[in-house]
């Protein structure tokens, strides 16, 4: 089943996290990204506390990746219809995605654009 926690997050321990989870991000810093985090007060959610790390590091890791000189945002939030759950959600201010690369999203993967790893490898444009 996983290592089940409770975290209570405030928008202070958001920042942290979202902190921690870019420290070993070299994208952000060499690409002169600005981070921005929002956070509800007093969040709680039970969550496997790894795969939770390592989901926001990838979301946050490709956000600072394929962005330059722009805006990375986590946002987290209390979301209620009919049931009580946290949203957390990454955007950034980077290249984008064609509708065409949208589709396969949750598909087998496979990289969104050969074109794309190529100009984009290890974070910088070649």
């Amino acid at each position: 089943m996983g290592n089940s926690v409770l975290a209570v997050l405030t928008p202070g321990c958001a920042t942290r996290h979202a902190q921690d989870q870019t420290q070993p991000i070299r994208p952000a810093e060499k690409n002169k990204n600005r981070l921005i985090v929002e956070a509800q007060e007093n969040l709680a959610l039970t969550a496997d506390s790894m795969r939770l790390k390592q989901i926001l590091l990838n979301l946050l890791s490709n956000a600072c990746k394929f962005t330059k000189e722009g805006e990375v945002a986590l946002r987290v939030r209390k979301v209620t219809d009919g049931r009580e759950w946290v949203e957390l959600a990454v955007a950034d201010t980077g290249i984008g995605m064609t509708r065409e690369q949208q589709a396969k999203l949750f598909q087998v993967f496979t990289q969104a654009d050969s074109l794309t790893a190529l100009l984009w490898r290890n974070g910088a444009k070649v």
